[in-house]
């Protein structure tokens, strides 16, 4: 097995339609009246059913570590997913299981899925606490005035790399 394999498979990204990147949809449907047909357009500001980001799926030598450092380095909630343990951000849960046939796993930056991101509130701040709590950044906090956000990268324990940005939501 290759390593791009090895990856694939260590990091399941089970993303069920990563990140929300839907595109508009259009679909018509048909009624008919009592002397004619009329066709209606459902476009996404009417439709009732969204494709939604549910969770992203890692599988690794520790679960229960990973998901400790995912809890207290973001403050996420630590509810179980069915019988998956998870870590949980409004609109993102992050589902940890043990790794099953894979030997190692592999960091993901540049490789198919490069990284994952997270819109924080007070960016610097946030920063500053992860710095006291010893963890390293790859990046550390910076701001892009040219495109009005700051970002900062970081890698968690399994070699997730992540970007934390404020103000990419406005995009």
């Amino acid at each position: 097995m290759n390593n791009f394999s090895r990856a694939t498979s260590a990091f399941v990204l089970t993303a069920s339609l990563l990140m929300s990147s839907v595109a508009a949809v259009a679909q018509t449907t048909t009624t008919k009246s009592t002397d004619q047909t009329q066709k209606t357009t459902q476009t996404q500001s009417d439709q009732k059913e969204w494709v939604v980001a549910q969770h992203l799926h890692y599988m690794v030598k520790d679960p229960d570590a990973l998901r400790t450092w995912y809890l207290t380095t973001f403050s996420m909630d630590g509810k179980m997913r069915g019988n998956h343990r998870s870590a949980n951000l409004p609109g993102m849960n992050l589902s940890l299981d043990p790794l099953r046939r894979v030997p190692e796993s592999f960091p993901i930056k540049g490789r198919a899925l490069d990284h994952i991101g997270f819109e924080v509130k007070n960016l610097e701040a946030f920063c500053k606490k992860l710095e006291a709590q010893g963890i390293k950044f790859d990046s550390p906090y910076r701001k892009i005035p040219t495109a009005g956000i700051a970002v900062a990268f970081l890698t968690d324990p399994e070699g997730a790399y992540i970007e934390l940005t404020e103000g990419l939501d406005q995009y």
